[in-house]
Protein backbone atom coordinates (compact mmCIF):
# COMPACT_ATOMS: atom_id res chain seq x y z
CA UNK A 1 0.00 0.00 0.00
CA UNK A 2 2.88 2.33 0.74
CA UNK A 3 4.20 1.77 -2.88
CA UNK A 4 0.91 2.57 -4.26
CA UNK A 5 0.68 5.88 -2.64
CA UNK A 6 4.16 6.89 -3.11
CA UNK A 7 3.75 6.14 -6.83
CA UNK A 8 0.82 8.42 -7.08
CA UNK A 9 2.37 11.15 -5.08
CA UNK A 10 5.59 10.81 -7.80
CA UNK A 11 2.81 10.58 -10.47
CA UNK A 12 1.45 14.11 -9.25
CA UNK A 13 4.89 15.79 -8.61
CA UNK A 14 5.65 14.68 -12.46
CA UNK A 15 2.87 16.05 -14.23
CA UNK A 16 3.01 19.68 -12.48
CA UNK A 17 6.67 19.76 -13.31
CA UNK A 18 5.60 20.03 -17.27
CA UNK A 19 2.69 22.03 -17.03
CA UNK A 20 3.93 25.70 -17.96
CA UNK A 21 2.48 29.13 -17.76
CA UNK A 22 2.40 30.91 -21.71
CA UNK A 23 3.21 34.95 -21.42
CA UNK A 24 3.38 36.72 -24.43
CA UNK A 25 4.38 40.19 -24.61
CA UNK A 26 4.43 42.92 -27.48
CA UNK A 27 6.05 46.70 -26.93
CA UNK A 28 4.79 50.10 -28.64
CA UNK A 29 7.04 52.93 -28.98
CA UNK A 30 5.43 55.94 -26.93
CA UNK A 31 5.57 58.96 -29.26
CA UNK A 32 5.46 62.70 -28.65
CA UNK A 33 6.18 66.03 -30.75
CA UNK A 34 6.27 69.60 -28.35
CA UNK A 35 5.76 72.59 -30.28
CA UNK A 36 6.42 76.09 -29.64
CA UNK A 37 4.47 78.12 -27.88
CA UNK A 38 2.69 80.61 -29.82
CA UNK A 39 2.31 84.30 -28.68
CA UNK A 40 0.21 86.52 -30.14
CA UNK A 41 1.04 90.49 -28.77
CA UNK A 42 -0.92 93.50 -29.11
CA UNK A 43 1.32 96.64 -30.27
CA UNK A 44 -1.21 99.34 -30.92
CA UNK A 45 -5.29 99.72 -30.17
CA UNK A 46 -7.62 100.71 -33.18
CA UNK A 47 -8.33 104.25 -33.31
CA UNK A 48 -10.94 106.64 -35.46
CA UNK A 49 -10.16 109.60 -33.51
CA UNK A 50 -12.11 112.70 -33.00
CA UNK A 51 -15.75 112.28 -35.58
CA UNK A 52 -18.60 115.13 -35.84
CA UNK A 53 -22.09 114.29 -34.94
CA UNK A 54 -23.83 113.92 -38.54
CA UNK A 55 -21.48 111.63 -40.23
CA UNK A 56 -22.78 108.34 -40.48
CA UNK A 57 -19.57 106.22 -41.38
CA UNK A 58 -16.37 106.31 -40.74
CA UNK A 59 -13.95 103.20 -42.02
CA UNK A 60 -10.33 102.83 -41.11
CA UNK A 61 -8.28 100.56 -44.11
CA UNK A 62 -6.15 97.90 -42.75
CA UNK A 63 -4.00 98.06 -44.90
CA UNK A 64 -3.54 101.71 -45.54
CA UNK A 65 -4.82 103.01 -41.99
CA UNK A 66 -1.64 103.97 -40.83
CA UNK A 67 -1.57 104.40 -37.20
CA UNK A 68 -5.23 104.25 -36.72
CA UNK A 69 -4.89 100.78 -37.46
CA UNK A 70 -4.28 98.45 -34.53
CA UNK A 71 -1.03 96.47 -35.06
CA UNK A 72 -0.47 92.73 -33.77
CA UNK A 73 2.87 90.86 -34.10
CA UNK A 74 2.38 87.19 -33.95
CA UNK A 75 5.38 84.55 -33.13
CA UNK A 76 5.01 81.19 -33.44
CA UNK A 77 6.93 78.20 -35.08
CA UNK A 78 8.37 78.50 -38.39
CA UNK A 79 6.45 77.89 -41.60
CA UNK A 80 3.47 76.80 -39.78
CA UNK A 81 -0.15 77.33 -40.97
CA UNK A 82 -2.45 78.69 -38.15
CA UNK A 83 -6.41 79.48 -39.02
CA UNK A 84 -6.94 83.67 -38.41
CA UNK A 85 -10.58 84.44 -37.00
CA UNK A 86 -11.51 88.32 -36.04
CA UNK A 87 -14.96 89.89 -34.68
CA UNK A 88 -17.18 92.37 -35.70
CA UNK A 89 -19.17 93.95 -32.74
CA UNK A 90 -20.32 97.27 -31.18
CA UNK A 91 -19.21 100.26 -29.67
CA UNK A 92 -20.82 101.55 -26.38
CA UNK A 93 -20.29 104.40 -24.34
CA UNK A 94 -22.61 103.06 -21.67
CA UNK A 95 -25.89 103.94 -22.42
CA UNK A 96 -25.50 103.71 -26.61
CA UNK A 97 -24.02 102.02 -28.94
CA UNK A 98 -21.81 102.05 -32.73
CA UNK A 99 -22.21 98.77 -34.75
CA UNK A 100 -18.84 98.15 -35.76
CA UNK A 101 -17.42 95.66 -38.46
CA UNK A 102 -13.89 94.69 -38.26
CA UNK A 103 -11.52 94.42 -41.29
CA UNK A 104 -8.15 92.53 -41.31
CA UNK A 105 -4.59 92.64 -43.00
CA UNK A 106 -1.66 90.40 -42.58
CA UNK A 107 1.92 89.68 -44.08
CA UNK A 108 4.85 88.13 -43.48
CA UNK A 109 7.04 91.30 -42.82
CA UNK A 110 6.13 94.59 -40.81
CA UNK A 111 5.25 96.58 -43.82
CA UNK A 112 1.96 97.58 -42.98
CA UNK A 113 1.23 98.35 -47.12
CA UNK A 114 1.97 95.49 -48.55
CA UNK A 115 -0.23 93.26 -46.16
CA UNK A 116 -2.86 91.12 -47.69
CA UNK A 117 -7.07 91.77 -47.16
CA UNK A 118 -7.68 88.62 -44.69
CA UNK A 119 -11.08 86.85 -44.11
CA UNK A 120 -12.54 85.47 -40.85
CA UNK A 121 -11.41 82.05 -41.49
CA UNK A 122 -8.05 82.47 -43.44
CA UNK A 123 -5.14 80.33 -43.35
CA UNK A 124 -1.84 81.53 -43.16
CA UNK A 125 1.32 80.89 -43.15
CA UNK A 126 4.15 82.15 -40.89
CA UNK A 127 7.14 83.26 -42.30
CA UNK A 128 10.60 81.13 -42.02
CA UNK A 129 11.35 83.06 -38.90
CA UNK A 130 7.94 81.82 -37.35
CA UNK A 131 6.57 85.68 -37.76
CA UNK A 132 3.16 86.98 -38.97
CA UNK A 133 1.73 90.57 -38.40
CA UNK A 134 -1.58 91.65 -38.65
CA UNK A 135 -3.21 95.44 -39.06
CA UNK A 136 -7.02 95.64 -37.86
CA UNK A 137 -9.34 98.11 -39.27
CA UNK A 138 -12.95 98.22 -40.05
CA UNK A 139 -16.34 100.36 -40.38
CA UNK A 140 -18.07 102.31 -37.73
CA UNK A 141 -21.71 102.63 -38.80
CA UNK A 142 -23.12 105.40 -36.58
CA UNK A 143 -26.61 107.54 -36.56
CA UNK A 144 -26.80 111.19 -38.04
CA UNK A 145 -27.67 112.30 -34.20
CA UNK A 146 -25.41 110.12 -32.95
CA UNK A 147 -25.06 110.91 -29.13
CA UNK A 148 -21.91 112.43 -28.09
CA UNK A 149 -19.80 110.58 -26.45
CA UNK A 150 -16.59 108.46 -25.50
CA UNK A 151 -17.24 104.71 -27.57
CA UNK A 152 -15.19 101.70 -26.58
CA UNK A 153 -15.21 98.31 -28.07
CA UNK A 154 -13.30 95.37 -28.64
CA UNK A 155 -11.72 93.41 -32.05
CA UNK A 156 -10.59 89.68 -30.76
CA UNK A 157 -8.03 88.53 -33.04
CA UNK A 158 -7.59 84.71 -32.62
CA UNK A 159 -4.93 82.33 -34.17
CA UNK A 160 -5.18 78.85 -33.42
CA UNK A 161 -3.05 75.79 -35.06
Amino acid sequence: MRRIVLGIASFLVAANAFEQTHVVTATALVNMTMKPTMGLTTGRDLTFGFVVQGVTSIYVDPITGGNSAAYFSLSAPPNTPVTVTFSSGVLSDGSNSIAFNGALSGGPSTTQNQSSQLTSGNTITTNSSGEYYFWAGGTANLSPTQPIGTYVGSFVLTIAY
